[in-house]
Order: C-alpha cells, then structure tokens, then sequence
C-alpha cells in the first residue's frame, strides 16, 4: 500500500514518534474490530473520537516533519530499518481499516434489513471520495 521506494522527511525522533502513532492507531482500530464483531456501539463511538485525536496527532507531526528539514547526519542504515517498520505498521493500520470499513457496511445493511429499512449507497462526483450507505424505509415494509 505504501510505496517501497517510500522516505519520511524529517528526524529520526519525529519518525519514531510517527511509528508509535501508527502502532496506537493499529491498537484502536483492533478493538474498534471486536467492538463491531459484537455490535458494541458505545465502545464503537469512543474509538471514533479516540481515532480521529490520533489521525490528527499523525498528520500534525507528518506536517512537522515536512517543515523541519530532512534527516541530513543520521545514520542511513537504521534509518531505513526503522523506515521499513512504519511502512510495514502503516500497511497493516491501512489493511484493518478497510477491513473495519467492511464489517461495518455489513452490519449496517444486516441490521437495516432486520429493521425493514433498505441502505443506498450514496454515488459520489469522484470515485475516490467517501461513499456513506445510508437507511431509507423500503417500500411498502413497515418495522416491527
């Protein structure tokens, strides 16, 4: 998912703080997965939060690390091993969070029609931006 050829500009601290932002949302989004797993809808709305503080703590400091310079003096061999475990981290935090994404559409479809609501998947203007299923009434079906 992260390109190979991938360099984080800035220092070593700041790509040792990116790694351990990466591993903390890694974290959360594996109990956010056993909290879908069982519909647990309170412990899923305060990962939420908990996730967007981290997302924004990530790019705060990727923004940091872009404005402070490059890593000029450092040693280039454990550079890039360290390098290779945020790509490696940041692939699997990507892979969950799709995997999260899924799980959740299904349990919003499998309740909805529980509910006798139908979803509709919402079409964007841009094939890469958001889609949001929503629950609408089907026709005709009433919940019970």
């Amino acid at each position: 998912m992260i390109p190979e050829d991938w360099t984080f500009i800035g220092t070593t601290a700041e790509l040792e703080e990116a790694y351990r932002v990466v591993l903390g949302l890694e974290r959360l989004l594996g109990e956010e997965c056993a909290a879908v797993r069982v519909l647990d809808i309170k412990t899923i709305t305060d990962l939420a939060e908990q996730k967007r503080l981290w997302a924004t703590e990530l790019s705060e400091l990727i923004e940091r690390a872009r404005t402070s310079g490059a890593h000029s003096g450092e040693k280039p061999i454990e550079r890039r091993a360290l390098e290779g475990l945020v790509r490696q981290a940041a692939d699997r935090m990507v892979a969950r969070a799709l995997a999260n994404s899924a799980l959740l559409a299904e349990a919003i479809e499998v309740i909805s029609e529980s509910l006798g609501l139908g979803t509709s998947d919402i079409a964007t203007y841009d094939a890469r931006a958001r889609r949001r299923m929503t629950a609408r009434p089907l026709a005709g079906k009433r919940a019970a």
